[in-house]
């Protein structure tokens, strides 16, 4: 039961030690702790084209050195682990300069490891993109797009023609492709970069004409002119259209841009290429350096007159930017490390929703590492342009972990709240959430965010999240298969497809082999296999009247399904 005093859905602001210390004892289910990264910056981060890397240099992320953030690590973890249920897991989140110190001092205090799960950023197949649905301005993702029927509902694309003039492209098929081979890495001089298939086709500038190339056929040093995604809202009225196309393909100012970074004159330009880049259908971009790329699959978009080659990483979009290492003396930081842990090596129960899990991965087991995109587009919390949080985590990433452990109804604590994500994701999860937030404009900003997230449409616990697994339906012995006629004595089942190796079902629900030895399903399967256990119900086969063999654990379900719905 709630402790009265605890305000769920609630965001407290204060130091997160100091406001732990308030909070009764076991009130989390789950915490989710995106602590500061400490990353003991002490010049600023430059590119090569003279541009500052974004880096986390706010005063929250400062210590004076590193026993200091080791003490403010180990007072936070131990106020945690004080509200943490017995039955209760914590997540942890950091990059390289933190994420080891924090798993030796969770390690001190008794908490036990789960997994550490390698969260890989990208953009995938997430990557949001504008397009008209329906034509209905909307910004989606090229996945959620790829899922629908394009005959009830059409897909435009934003595009340019020959002359460089801003259209749109009716979509008439998507295809997802194995890369036959890796492809092209277009690293720009901005230091974003673009991977695509060798077929893909990029607008170049060239002598002030727009010349097609394959990527195959591009030089370093090319300029290429590309579509420039910018922050947009999920729908954008009729009437705002064209406002919203011209922001989304370029800066209107891009023609300054050509001006002082290409250093050539406009007299070079034709009128259309020129009118082009000044209504910001256009944004010029040099190619700095090419090499094979790396992707493995991508999906194949046609539309009308051509076909499009999208990227692994989106449709004609950059990859993510992951802070550089410019010095080249060591690799490039793409990840960042999740531990999860338990409250002690002895802590017996916890929530792990595997089956949800596996079936959110298309049937098979979830690994440990993760391909989700960054926070990027209207997603990205944004203040006259700039991030409002250098660190602000995608939704996506939480979905996961709240997904894989909680359930419905649950509290999720997170001490280091931010702006609001895992609020946002637990509310429309229909679970509740405990926010401690100290910076006054984190926590308004947050409560803005979670004023709009609307609660779930329905409160059923299996929509939600609560996939009823094996474990905890009722057990089935293998004599009420007989007891219940769905198997007789004396019917031969088989170990196997091949129907080499048979038993003889018999009345007392034991199975006796062709060489006389008599055991439970599981033991004569072990028997047979030669390993020291097996579960009977998925190796042994019955054969149907129709003559189709199929596992014992589907006449299992049968009397399973018949007991729930009150036939037994």
């Amino acid at each position: 039961m709630t402790d009265p005093a605890l305000k769920l859905d609630h965001i407290y602001q204060g130091d997160c030690r100091e406001v732990l210390a308030q909070l009764p004892e076991g009130c989390a289910d789950l915490i989710f702790a995106d602590p500061p990264y400490n990353l003991q910056l002490r010049q600023a981060l430059i590119r090569p084209n003279l541009t500052m890397v974004d880096a986390v240099d706010d005063s929250w992320d400062r210590f004076d050195d590193l026993a200091g953030y080791d003490q403010f690590t180990r007072e936070w973890l131990t106020a945690c682990r004080r509200v943490l249920s017995d039955t209760g897991t914590l997540w942890v989140i950091g990059s390289y300069h933190n994420i080891y110190r924090v798993g030796s001092i969770l390690q001190d205090l008794g908490y036990w490891f789960l997994n550490d799960v390698v969260w890989i950023k990208c953009l995938s197949g997430d990557t949001q993109l504008y397009a008209l649905l329906n034509d209905v301005p909307i910004v989606s993702s090229l996945k959620d797009l790829a899922r629908l029927s394009l005959d009830s509902n059409p897909v435009k694309l934003p595009s340019y023609d020959e002359q460089g003039q801003f259209t749109w492209v009716n979509v008439i098929g998507w295809q997802k492709q194995a890369a036959k081979q890796r492809g092209k890495r277009l690293l720009m001089e901005d230091g974003s970069h673009v991977e695509c298939s060798d077929e893909h086709r990029f607008p170049v500038l060239c002598d002030g004409e727009i010349v097609y190339r394959r990527a195959d056929e591009l030089n370093e040093g090319d300029v290429l002119l590309t579509l420039k995604q910018f922050d947009l809202p999920t729908t954008v009225d009729s009437q705002d259209m064209d406002e919203a196309v011209g922001a989304f393909v370029g800066a209107r100012s891009a023609i300054a841009a050509v001006q002082q970074d290409y250093r050539q004159p406009y007299s070079v330009w034709t009128s259309h290429t020129t009118r082009a880049i000044l209504e910001g259908a256009l944004r010029p971009l040099r190619i700095k350096a090419i090499s094979q790329g790396t992707l493995r699959e991508f999906y194949e978009v046609a539309v009308d007159g051509n076909h499009v080659f999208a990227l692994a990483n989106g449709l004609l979009t950059h990859n993510s930017n992951p802070m550089p290492n410019f010095r080249g003396v060591r690799f490039t930081n793409a990840h960042e490390t999740l531990l999860w842990c338990k409250k002690s090596r002895d802590q017996k129960r916890y929530t792990f929703n595997y089956h949800a899990m596996k079936a959110a991965n298309e049937g098979k087991q979830m690994r440990s590492d993760w391909e989700l995109p960054l926070c990027t587009g209207s997603e990205r919390l944004t203040i006259d342009g700039e991030k409002l949080h250098a660190t602000q985590k995608p939704e996506a990433l939480l979905y996961r972990i709240l997904l894989a452990s909680t359930n419905p109804g649950d509290v999720v604590l997170d001490p280091f709240f931010g702006t609001g994500t895992t609020g946002v994701v637990a509310r429309r999860l229909g679970r509740h959430y405990i926010g401690i937030e100290r910076e006054e404009k984190y926590v308004r900003a947050a409560g803005a965010r979670l004023d709009a997230v609307a609660p779930p449409l329905v409160t059923d616990d299996v929509v939600l999240g609560r996939l009823p697994s094996k474990r905890s339906a009722p057990r089935i012995p293998f004599a009420a298969l007989l007891e219940n006629g769905l198997l007789q004595p004396g019917q031969m089942l088989h170990f196997d497809r091949q129907r080499e190796r048979t038993a003889v079902v018999l009345a007392n629900g034991s199975l006796r082999l062709a060489d006389g030895a008599i055991g439970s399903i599981h033991q004569m399967g072990a028997w047979i296999s030669g390993a020291p256990s097996c579960n009977g119900w998925e190796h042994w086969y019955y054969e149907t009247p129709e003559g189709e063999l199929l596992p014992l654990d589907t006449l299992r379900q049968q009397l399973r399904q018949r007991m729930e719905s009150g036939q037994e």
